[in-house]
């Protein structure tokens, strides 16, 4: 509420659930070896199908307690990862247990808050945006560990080619309750670790294209719009990008991560949706009212000719990391540019 009363356009955003599947127990241990500095904190999931584990190094700064999320980027660094969650066939198929389609009242829960929201939407004119958290090149990272993908990819096609036949069909799954219950204005696809700093444009188009072709095309087919998200290592992809039919696109980060903006607008703008400009981690975070003043007019004179351009910032936006006097700073610069009279 408080952002539309700045003006700026806001979303409602909805996350659709997931379900543990039947028979399955939770075990959750602690360790303290001689070899090891940090105490090893083991999650594991006992399934019909086999056991799926992982273990971490319980640092100081691990941000979970006692519990390991399934996906999530603490796990899955090298220096605190000890066991990953996949790493044999035997691993796939208890992975393949994990979750379930809703019962009748879990699905009658979420569409009664999807009405919910749909209704909050339709009173305040904002859109409904529906976020995948878990999803297929990002998942198979936080399953399997960066350098393991990377492997599997040139060494190991057919198990990879395996585990992400199960994490797209929870992607489908997850998509069918948002564009048929959620009321869903846009799909938003997480693809943070979907880019060429993980995958090859081969790789990327041997195992990521097909599946979200095939997501892209149902969206569609449910008339909603598909977003990706993909904030670094995007530019060697634009051109399957142009090609997939992506609605949106959000990362647009002319600092950190390596996006030329005329050069993303001249490729894709004229279909696709560019969505960012403005770097949050430097320009917000470290830098001055001028530095933010200077941000958004270039992101404007470069993304948003002939139209196609939603300004934002790129990364996180909290207050107090970020000044407040930038964040003003930018709400006046974008009201600048959309109307030059201010």
């Amino acid at each position: 509420m408080e952002t539309l009363k700045l003006g700026i356009d806001d979303a409602v955003a909805i996350h659709p659930p997931f379900y543990l599947n039947e028979g399955i127990k939770i075990r959750i241990s602690e360790e303290k070896l001689q070899t090891e500095k940090y105490p090893l904190l083991t999650k594991l999931y006992e399934t019909p199908k086999g056991s799926l584990s992982k273990v971490v190094r319980k640092t100081p700064d691990w941000p979970h307690g006692d519990d390991i999320p399934l996906f999530d980027d603490y796990g899955v660094s090298s220096a605190r990862s000890v066991k990953n969650w996949v790493e044999n066939e035997g691993d796939l198929e208890a992975l393949s247990y994990l979750f379930r389609e809703p019962t009748d009242d879990e699905l009658e829960t979420f569409k009664e808050e999807a009405e919910h929201n749909t209704q909050f939407a339709n009173e305040h004119e904002v859109s409904i945006i529906c976020v995948e958290d878990a999803t297929l090149g990002s998942a198979a990272i936080w399953l399997c560990g960066f350098i393991n993908v990377v492997k599997y990819a040139t060494k190991n096609q057919e198990f990879l080619q395996r585990l992400l036949d199960i994490v797209h069909e929870w992607d489908m799954l997850k998509t069918k309750y948002l564009v048929e219950y959620g009321g869903a204005d846009v799909v938003v696809h997480y693809g943070w670790y979907d880019s060429t700093d993980f995958w090859s444009t081969r790789a990327y188009r041997t195992f990521l294209l097909p599946r979200l072709r095939e997501e892209i095309a149902f969206v569609h087919g449910h008339k909603a719009k598909f977003g990706y998200t993909m904030a670094s290592g995007a530019m060697p992809l634009l051109g399957t990008l142009r090609e997939m039919d992506i609605d949106l696109l959000y990362g647009i980060d002319p600092i950190q991560f390596g996006y030329d903006l005329i050069r993303t607008k001249n490729e894709i703008g004229d279909r696709v949706c560019l969505w960012g400009g403005v770097n949050s981690h430097i320009t917000l975070t470290m830098g001055n009212r001028h530095d933010v003043t200077n941000a958004v007019r270039e992101a404007f004179s470069k993304l948003a000719t002939g139209g196609g351009f939603i300004l934002s910032s790129v990364g996180t936006m909290s207050y107090p990391q970020i000044p407040i006097e930038n964040i003003e700073a930018m709400i006046e610069a974008w009201r600048g540019a959309i109307d030059p009279r201010q």
